[in-house]
């Protein structure tokens, strides 16, 4: 089996931390480990945009990851022991600076040859997800933290082929034509 370096298992963790939970750029980069609630698969965001905190869901996959870099690779890379951010830059052996987080993600990518993405790409992809598996948008809403709906909408693009099926199968004038037709 080819070995995982410490920087791949820091890149997978943000990754599956960032797109389970739809989190912002600098709230993983502020993440701490007291906000991982493991047994209830929630992190806790403090003080996000616009000074609010939250509560959001986090998915098992993005746990086991977050709990392998915290205890196979974080203590290596972890000069002082006071510190509670959850994820450090490895060179500097520190939090990462104010784009650092977007910056190794970018060339970690990169350097194993994928496309880059963003990590409000990611943020906006995982809320497109939410929206076309089902979950109302009202929801949606609140794992991203937004005051309005309308800045909900702008995060979720909709393919329209795939709107106009699911409108199709659960509008209930839909509904009572199959029923008709099947009569």
């Amino acid at each position: 089996y080819p070995t995982v370096s410490d920087s791949d298992v820091l890149l997978k963790s943000i990754l599956e931390t960032g797109y389970s939970a739809a989190l912002r750029p600098q709230e993983i980069r502020h993440l701490k480990i007291e906000d991982i609630d493991f047994a209830g698969r929630k992190l806790f965001i403090e003080r996000s945009k616009g000074v609010k905190d939250r509560i959001v869901p986090i998915g098992d996959t993005a746990l086991r990851w977050i709990k392998t870099y915290i205890t196979e690779v974080r203590p290596t890379y972890t000069c002082d022991s006071s510190e509670r951010t959850v994820y450090l830059a490895i060179k500097a052996k520190q939090r990462f600076r104010h784009r650092g987080i977007a910056e190794f993600v970018r060339f970690r990518l990169k350097k194993h040859g994928y496309p880059t993405v963003s990590l409000h790409q990611l943020r906006a992809s995982a809320a497109t997800h939410m929206v076309e598996s089902g979950m109302d948008i009202s929801y949606v809403q609140r794992i991203l933290g937004h005051t309005a709906l309308r800045t909900t909408q702008t995060y979720v693009q909709i393919d329209q082929v795939a709107l106009k099926a699911k409108l199709a199968s659960v509008h209930p004038r839909s509904q009572f034509e199959t029923r008709r037709h099947k009569q």
